[in-house]
C-alpha cells in the first residue's frame, strides 16, 4: 500500500481539512491502521493526535502501546509518562509504564508503576500478568 502512497491524506476541501485535522479524527485514524496492524502508520496518527490536542490521553496510551510493539520502549515511557503526571491514577498509562520499564530492564520501576495499577484495578488480567513477570524479574523482590 505504501508504495502507491503519494500523500498523507487525499485531496480535500478547506472544510473537509478542518474536520480531518482534530485530535479525534486523527486518533480514529490511527485506531483504523492500529486494527489492520499497520503499526507505524497507526502511530504516526495518534502522534499527530497529540500534537493537536497534547491532552487527549488516549491517543498518547495508544501510542505508547504501538511504539512499545515496535520495540520502542523509551519512545512508549516518555508518552505515557505524560498521562502520568496528569492523571496519577490512569491504569492504562502505568501498564503501559511498567511494561516499557521492563523492556528497558528497569524492573524496580516497571514493579513500582504495575504495583500501582494493580492497587487501583485488582482484577485486571494484564496488570496481574505483567505485574508477576516484573517481580520475577527484579532482583528486590
Amino acid at each position: 500500500m505504501s508504495t502507491f502512497k503519494t500523500a498523507e491524506l487525499p485531496d480535500l476541501t478547506p472544510d473537509s481539512r478542518r474536520m480531518i485535522d482534530s485530535a479525534a479524527a486523527r486518533y480514529s485514524i490511527g485506531m483504523v491502521y492500529l486494527g489492520r496492524q499497520v503499526l507505524p502508520y497507526a502511530l504516526a496518527q495518534f502522534q499527530k493526535a497529540q500534537e493537536l490536542d497534547p491532552t487527549d490521553s488516549l491517543a498518547q496510551i495508544q501510542a505508547g502501546r504501538v511504539a512499545l510493539r515496535l520495540e520502542r520502549p523509551s519512545e512508549a515511557l516518555a508518552l505515557v509518562r505524560k498521562v502520568i503526571a496528569r492523571e496519577p491514577r490512569n491504569v492504562g498509562a502505568l501498564t503501559i509504564a511498567g511494561l516499557a520499564s521492563m523492556r528497558q530492564n528497569a524492573s524496580a520501576e516497571a514493579v513500582t508503576f504495575l504495583q500501582q495499577a494493580a492497587a487501583l484495578e485488582p482484577r485486571n488480567e494484564e496488570v496481574r500478568q505483567a505485574l508477576s513477570k516484573a517481580l520475577l524479574q527484579s532482583p528486590n523482590q
